[in-house]
């Protein structure tokens, strides 16, 4: 009977569980390709691309580390040339290997912990993690720093191995498999290898000490065996093309960009832990955690965790309160996600009422299985019914992710909460090692954990005080979450509650990440993607081929694509600022006769950004694609180099003159521009003296100097934040002066012009058809203390200082003007200018057929302390534009008065009172009475 029975109680299980995993393994797969679809073919930033052109330079010839700069070792090249190779040309196709990457890393971390956790709740907690894991606008589906946590897997199934082997012989396979493994994580990314070193090294000790195992040393040492294999490997390659040493110096030694090796090993996480409010709750949830390791009886520990769930609930709560709230909020102006919350709410009581009928051991299975019918609907329904399916239905998911806090806390404290929580249960589980056999449940959640942890580890490092980046929880969230729903305690309620409240929080959590990947897939380094909806375009660009892009990409990519085809041969360098190398790829141009391809703010180190500016100006590039990206080199500065500026300021200060003069403009796409390298005979040279800084500003000493200022705005050079200082009255002399910039051509000046107390004589500007005439065809920038007298200026929309103003950042303060004007409408300041004009004075004669005064045809100038002399403007008709200027009139005795010229200095110094405490803020000066009619500057600075 016996012989009978054994069979078949050996029959069904295994292979039951088997089939389980099997298909929950398809299905993680499945969902993996299923929320990549909202954003893998539709999002292409113009930052893509500088993966795929490393590989070209290799296959072009060029040995890296040798013939350029490369900042990580060399495993990742190795990955993206086999993949590039596996892609055909086809950029697409090349994104979706990295997403069958995605998709093995959340498969193989399912079948993992699923070998200690009931596998529905692990099957949940990875569905979670392929929303929240990807919570991030610079996710592109995989890069080297993705291939981090595939390696980190892979050492982690090693590592366990090592935990499960029955005997000696085996142990040292698997450890040296796992030091293999470590020797590829070193090839990968010099973080993780450091992260993974340390954490790794620590939980060994502590686990032989533990296990009362004296063979630490004979573990170390086979570790080191297995790293030193394709550690070999990669240094004879290095060797035999004499870049060893340059990988060294590049990988090892100068890696400045990120800041000190202080700050890159305790800066970030000394930075994320700060962000948990409240550390008494967490120190004494610690204590909780240790008391749930050590406890000797079941009972005891669950005790101990029924004790543990308030008080990380309460923590949970003091850190998410402004979020919880801001949703709230919001779901009161959504019918359509209220319904859909409503019918969650109906089913989740189902469910809790059926689990509590099952009793506790229901509940651990219909709990878990019951949620991912919940989740999956809540997920199509907002996507179709909430704004994710096209631009027709609610703007919910809009407002959740721009007028909400909601998003950030997912980046935010969400991963901060990951990370106490890993520690938590590292604690916990570190706690019970030794206590419970070889292969017990303890002992792999303390290696899972430890996994986990030095994948964060890593990521914490090389995003300095920033934030903990995305690519570094695919370990951590999936671990913490499965524990979370697997949560037991002394009573089913507490059980019920824990999961439910987990459940609940991930599925609010996830449809925010949905809200950003719908609204805007993608923004870093100064580009930011347009909503889903937008993105309807495709391009006959081979290599862009299956790509959707918004209308005005579509018209970049090609547009510019186009202009580099018709203005460059076979052997034409083409240079993109700071990482603009998908060109080189589109173009097929792989030439390069400098060193470092990408200068890449946050990882190039200062001394080869200058050498790299050496060489260019060597070896100017035939065309330039040049990237604006406002705001991002001070939030480098601020987050890596404790304020340092970056040595890229002196590369971009360089082509600030270089651009305008030795290249000409063929074209410009929003905030990308593209320039072509003049010929010998066509380039003009900058003869400014001076930085262009406020210490230092370029100087205009002459009038050969103004002519030569006014080409070079016209050219194209905006000297955008930088510094023009007049310093010497000068007499025009009424040569027919060209304006300074042009406006048709959108070519205006930026910068800050201060005129310092001078006066510029004698202008003359005629163009009777003109649009904007003026000193300066349009203003963009700020002109201060600065008197214009004599001259005449002819056109159709005319103003003496600015003929027209490009936004509301232009600034027009403490000047004067007597100039001639004859125009339909002419303006004794400015015309149509949207900007502020302050503290001047207008005494010239203005004739106009639609307006004469100070400021003409501008309804949206910000005026302030305006004085124009009475009858000095002549119009023949009062355009509704001029009704409501805040301008002064008086006559001849009142414009040259003392009440005048005590008025704009008393204006002049407050001005120069409230801005005391900035920073490189132009000091006005004060004003007195005239020779000519009219108040002049007291004195110059």
């Amino acid at each position: 009977m016996q012989g009978a029975v054994l069979p078949k109680a050996q029959e069904m299980p295994v292979p039951k569980i088997s089939t389980i995993k099997n298909v929950l393994s398809i299905g993680i797969f499945l969902a993996v390709v299923c929320y990549s679809a909202i954003y893998a073919n539709n999002t292409f930033p113009i930052s893509e691309g500088w993966n795929v052109n490393y590989v070209e330079l290799i296959w072009h010839g060029k040995v890296p580390y040798r013939d350029f700069y490369y900042y990580l070792p060399p495993l990742n090249l190795l990955v993206d040339a086999v993949l590039w190779k596996l892609s055909f040309g086809s950029l697409l196709l090349y994104r979706l290997w990295w997403l069958l990457q995605r998709a093995a890393i959340f498969t193989l971390l399912f079948r993992l912990i699923s070998r200690y956790i009931n596998v529905v709740s692990t099957f949940v907690a990875c569905l979670f993690s392929v929303m929240l894991c990807a919570s991030s606008v610079y996710d592109l589906l995989g890069d080297y720093n993705q291939t981090v946590a595939l390696l980190s897997i892979l050492l982690l199934y090693c590592v366990i191995g090592f935990q499960e082997a029955d005997t000696s012989k085996q142990r040292y396979t698997k450890i040296f498999g796992a030091g293999f493994m470590l020797g590829l994580v070193f090839l990968n990314k010099q973080t993780i290898f450091l992260a993974s070193g340390i954490v790794y090294f620590a939980a060994l000790a502590f686990y032989c000490i533990r296990k009362k195992d004296a063979r630490f040393g004979w573990y170390c040492l086979f570790v080191v065996a297995g790293a030193v294999i394709p550690l070999a490997v990669a240094a004879a390659y290095l060797l035999a093309n004499g870049a060893f040493f340059p990988f060294v110096e590049q990988v090892f030694m100068h890696t400045g960009g990120k800041g000190s090796i202080f700050t890159i090993l305790f800066g970030g996480l000394s930075m994320a832990l700060l962000k948990v409010q409240n550390w008494l709750i967490a120190v004494a949830a610690v204590l909780l955690a240790v008391n749930t390791g050590v406890s000797a009886s079941r009972e005891k520990a669950l005790r101990a965790q029924s004790l543990l769930f308030p008080l990380l609930l309460l923590l949970l709560y003091v850190n998410f309160e402004k979020e919880i709230s801001s949703f709230l909020e919001l779901l009161g102006k959504s019918p359509e996600m209220q319904a859909i919350l409503l019918i969650d709410a109906v089913l989740t009581a189902l469910l809790l009422y059926l689990c509590v009928k099952r009793k506790v051991h229901g509940s651990r299975v219909m709990l878990p299985a019951g949620s991912i019918l919940l989740l999956l609907f809540t997920w199509a329904a907002t996507f179709v019914f909430c704004g994710g399916a096209n631009s027709g239905n609610s703007d919910f998911l809009h407002d959740l992710y721009r007028g909400t806090d909601v998003w950030q806390a997912v980046q935010g404290k969400f991963y901060v909460v990951v990370l106490l929580l890993t520690i938590l249960q590292l604690v916990r589980y570190g706690a019970r090692v030794g206590s419970q056999g070889e292969n017990s449940q303890a002992e792999g959640m303390f290696w899972l954990f430890c996994a986990a942890l030095a994948t964060m580890y890593s990521g914490i490092m090389s995003s300095g005080t920033s934030s903990i980046p995305y690519f570094c929880t695919m370990v951590a969230v999936p671990a913490v979450l499965a524990t979370v729903l697997s949560f037991c305690g002394v009573d089913a309620w507490i059980e019920l509650a824990v999961r439910g409240i987990a459940i609940v929080g991930c599925i609010v959590l996830s449809i925010t990440c949905m809200a950003q990947k719908v609204i805007c897939s993608y923004a870093w380094w100064g580009t930011e993607e347009k909503p889903r909806n937008y993105k309807t375009y495709s391009t006959d660009i081979p290599a862009l081929k299956g790509f959707k892009f918004s209308k005005e990409d579509k018209e970049m990519f090609e547009g510019i694509t186009q202009l580099i085809e018709e203005n460059t041969t076979e052997d034409s360098v083409i240079f993109g600022y700071p990482y603009v190398k998908i060109f080189n790829i589109l173009t097929d141009n792989y030439n390069m006769n400098t060193f470092v391809p990408v200068l890449f703010y946050d990882v190039v180190d200062d001394k080869y950004v200058q050498e790299e500016k050496a060489l260019l100006e060597e070896n100017l590039p035939d065309i330039v694609v040049w990237k604006d990206i406002p705001d991002c080199k001070e939030v480098h500065e601020r987050e890596f180099r404790d304020g340092k500026p970056l040595e890229q300021r002196k590369i971009e200060d360089m082509f600030a003159e270089l651009l305008p003069t030795q290249y000409e403009q063929l074209g410009e796409f929003d905030d990308v521009t593209v320039y072509k390298l003049r010929d010998k005979a066509s380039q003009i040279e900058f003869a400014l003296d001076g930085e262009g800084t406020y210490e230092n500003p370029y100087r205009i000493e002459n009038a050969a100097d103004m002519l030569h200022f006014a080409e070079l705005v016209s050219d194209g050079m905006t000297f955008k934040g930088q510094y023009v200082e007049q310093t010497a009255d000068i007499d025009l002399d009424r040569q027919n002066m060209q304006p300074i910039g042009d406006a048709e051509n959108e070519h205006c000046f930026y910068g800050v012009y201060n005129g310092a107390g001078h006066v510029i004589r004698n202008l003359n500007l005629k163009q009777s058809n003109g649009e904007n005439v003026g000193l300066f065809s349009c203003l963009g920038g700020q002109v201060y203390n600065l008197g214009l007298e004599g001259g005449t200026i002819r056109g159709k929309y005319a103003g003496v200082i600015a003929g027209g103003s490009v936004g509301k950042e232009a600034r027009i303060v403490n000047c004067y003007t007597d100039v001639a004007v004859t125009a339909t409408r002419a303006g004794g300041i400015a015309n149509d200018f949207d900007g502020r004009i302050f503290n001047c004075v207008s005494v010239g004669t203005l004739t106009g057929q639609q307006s004469a005064a100070a400021i003409s045809g501008s309804e949206n100038a910000w005026e302030e302390e305006i004085y124009q002399l009475q009858g000095s403007g002549k119009s023949a008709f009062e355009t509704p534009s001029q009704q409501g200027q805040d301008i002064a009139y008086g006559d001849a005795e009142a414009i040259n008065g003392d009440y005048l010229v005590r008025q704009l200095s008393d204006n002049a110094k407050e001005e120069n009172k409230k801005n005391r405490d900035e920073d490189e803020v132009t000091h006005l000066l004060t004003w007195q009475k005239g020779n000519d009619g009219h108040p002049v500057f007291k004195k110059t600075k």
